[in-house]
């Protein structure tokens, strides 16, 4: 069995900006990352990335798992709503949780790429490189 590598210092000051809300440049550069290119925070990510979804699998939190489990669950979700008359609950109703779902549905579509490209995209692909794609036109 190959032993992982744990994350570096700078992936993990990375990842800690990235979780505060931080860009990928500026999290790389409170990181104590010294690449002024923004190719260098971008292959920082990738490492904090392949590591953690390492991590994740280890744990038992695969795609499917957490598609199955968490994903397809939201797609249906659910809220209570009580009525109240002299401070007691009279009836409640199950009624359909739009906010839920229509962020389930985004987070679906985003994972499974359905979305077009916006102008100015930048894609990563797997290995070495980058494509930019320039959107002129979508109908």
């Amino acid at each position: 069995m190959s032993k992982r590598k744990p994350l570096t210092k700078l992936e993990k000051g990375m990842l800690k900006g990235l979780l505060t809300g931080k860009s990928d440049f500026a999290a790389y550069r409170d990181a104590g990352g010294t690449g002024i290119s923004p190719s260098s925070a971008r292959d920082c990510k990738r490492g904090i990335r392949e590591k953690v979804s390492d991590l994740a699998d280890r744990i038992g939190a695969t795609d499917e798992k957490l598609l199955r489990d968490c994903l397809l669950p939201a797609l249906n979700a659910t809220d209570k709503k009580f009525a109240q008359k002299d401070g007691r609950f009279t009836d409640v109703r199950e009624v359909v949780n739009w906010e839920a779902r229509l962020k389930a549905l985004d987070m679906a579509f985003n994972l499974k790429g359905s979305y077009a490209a916006r102008p100015g995209t930048r894609v990563e692909v797997a290995g070495d490189g980058e494509i930019s794609v320039r959107v002129t036109e979508v109908e």
